[in-house]
């Protein structure tokens, strides 16, 4: 697996909290953002909205936010090859046409995990993907994220 996917990984655990206590500037995440393009690499994560409303946001090599509704348990998506973030059924043969095209599948769910300290419960959403990644949690565990580095680039700008 890439250095790079886990040296961001790192980077990336508790940002929120980094910049909650300014340890984590937006010149440095300007920074990060710019080894991702360099290296064709993804930074995949949820943010809790408000009204239930939540955004799974692709920053990096990819631009991209998909809206879902916190009552959703979990949702599979895939990455076009333009680097659209999109919505698909979770029915086998449906998913496994639009891998052929080459898109990139993502999952992500709603799931209960215990605190390595104290065990307590806690939910948080989790993505996943068969591609080889790295992990890193945000918001004190709320999100799971993922960073993935793509075969090839895509064509969609990332302005």
């Amino acid at each position: 697996m890439s250095n790079v996917l886990k040296e961001i990984a790192a980077t990336l655990n508790d940002v929120y909290f980094k910049v909650l206590y300014q340890e984590f500037d937006s010149e440095e995440f300007e920074k990060l953002l710019a080894i991702c393009k360099e290296n064709n690499v993804v930074i995949c994560f949820a943010k809790l909205g408000n009204a239930q409303q939540n955004t799974i946001h692709l920053i990096g090599a990819i631009k991209q936010e998909f809206s879902f509704t916190s009552r959703e348990q979990s949702r599979f998506l895939c990455i076009d090859n333009y680097g659209y973030l999109q919505s698909v059924s979770n029915n086998p043969p449906v998913i496994q046409s639009y891998l052929s095209l080459g898109w990139i599948p993502l999952s992500i769910e709603w799931k209960m995990f215990y605190y390595a300290v104290g065990g307590c419960p806690h939910w948080r959403y989790e993505f996943e993907t068969p591609m080889p990644h790295e992990t890193f949690e945000i918001q004190n565990g709320y999100c799971l994220g993922i960073v993935f580095q793509l075969q090839s680039k895509r064509t969609l700008s990332n302005g």
